[in-house]
């Protein structure tokens, strides 16, 4: 059994796994985690994680540093769905997300999720009557 251990080499490598989102647009991002959240004015809520973050989450990271490495891996982007409402993905899927400068109640603005939908996912064909028999067959028929 592989055990997962949180220390600096671990967390450094998850950090550095992540896209660094600097300015507005469409990204595909990889889901993390969807957790469920009772809000108590907007209900149910899913907070869904992405493998990405900014430069302020960077250094909200840099600031937590080694004294608390869960809260350093915590720094990333977020989105706050509803539930029966948005579009809810699952862990591992990779999606569109909008990213947007939002303007701040302490003033200023930054970069957030405002809206994600799911990718095309391409068609694919199966291998049909494959066999190793007809395959060297095949081979034994092409002239040398």
């Amino acid at each position: 059994m592989n055990t997962f251990v949180l220390n600096q080499e671990s967390a450094e490598k998850i950090i550095a796994s992540r896209k660094l989102i600097t300015s507005e647009g469409k990204f595909a991002l990889k889901v993390t985690s969807v957790q469920p959240y009772q809000h108590p004015k907007r209900g149910l809520l899913n907070i869904v994680n992405f493998n990405a973050m900014t430069q302020h989450h960077m250094d909200k990271a840099m600031e937590l540093g080694l004294d608390d490495l869960q809260g350093a891996l915590n720094q990333q982007m977020s989105a706050s769905l509803r539930v029966g409402i948005d579009f809810i993905p699952v862990k591992g899927e990779t999606v569109h997300a909008l990213i947007s400068n939002v303007e701040l109640k302490e003033g200023g603005t930054g970069l957030f999720v405002t809206s994600i939908s799911p990718m095309p996912v391409q068609e694919t064909s199966t291998v049909s009557a494959f066999s190793f028999g007809k395959a060297k067959a095949s081979k034994e028929k092409v002239p040398a």
